[in-house]
């Protein structure tokens, strides 16, 4: 016998985290056009104000980041890695107001790695040619005694080498999600807590006195829970913002590292 496929209950697990990952977009669209708008607006000889002040100076931090880690040549990248961790930084805090975090989805952390993953490659090619690909093999090194120049002669694939670039996928994308998608479900369980120890469901344990009136060891109960539920929003408050912006800031630094690494020759 066939069954109808409910699909307002196959999409409605993931309906808040696609409005998280809405949400996060229209929050950095509408911080770029009202920078734009400022920065128009303000006097060349006067610094920005409000909101305008605080991007001004992410912007700023990131150009001077980039340009310590990466080069004076790639600074021009820094709008990129402002712009990856901005929507990390939201996507992490976007719990707050009651949506799902788009980074407690494995697939979003993965899509984030991805770009890291690529960047590598595209770091080696860029500034060691094909010179790039002798790391993923075993080389015999000879030396011309015309003009002591070394060349490398390639043997076989190091298996090493080769697992070992899938490590910014794998390391940055799980990490992500990992810390996310831990700090989402230790605040969800203590947010029910209160409702899971009062309900009927516990009423073998605590059971409730005929004609519906509560035993005091229920009535205990639920004020200690209740009152435990006020240090949750701190808590709360803790792992999106706090943690949420410190794993932000160290995908960005740790891709910024596995490129320069990249950069720099053997």
């Amino acid at each position: 016998m066939s069954r109808e496929i409910n699909w307002v209950n196959l999409w409605a697990p993931n309906l808040l985290r696609l409005l998280g990952v809405l949400a996060v977009f229209l929050i950095i669209l509408g911080s770029v056009l009202y920078y734009n708008s400022s920065i128009k607006r303000t006097k060349h000889n006067e610094p920005p104000k409000g909101l305008a002040f605080l991007i001004f100076n992410l912007i700023n931090y990131f150009r001077n980041l980039t340009r310590e880690i990466l080069g004076k040549d790639l600074e021009k990248l820094s709008p990129i890695f402002l712009t990856f961790f901005s929507y990390i930084a939201l996507s992490n805090v976007i719990g707050m107001v009651g949506l799902e975090n788009p980074t407690s989805s494995v697939m979003v952390c993965l899509t984030l790695g991805l770009f890291s993953f690529v960047g590598t490659f595209v770091m080696g090619f860029r500034y060691q040619r094909f010179s790039f690909l002798y790391k993923f093999t075993y080389n015999v090194t000879i030396e011309k005694k015309s003009d002591n120049k070394k060349i490398k002669i390639p043997l076989m694939v190091n298996p090493i080498e080769v697992m070992g670039s899938f490590t910014p996928l794998i390391s940055l994308s799980f990490r992500l999600w990992g810390n996310i998608f831990a700090g989402v479900l230790i605040i969800s369980l203590l947010y029910n807590l209160p409702y899971a120890l009062i309900s009927n469901d516990l009423g073998q344990l605590f059971p409730v006195e005929p004609g519906g009136i509560m035993t005091p060891d229920r009535w205990r109960l639920g004020a200690i829970t209740l009152l435990s539920s006020l240090f949750v929003p701190p808590l709360h408050a803790f792992l999106d913002i706090g943690i949420g912006l410190i794993q932000s800031l160290v995908f960005i630094l740790l891709t910024m590292v596995y490129w320069v690494l990249n950069k720099e020759h053997e």
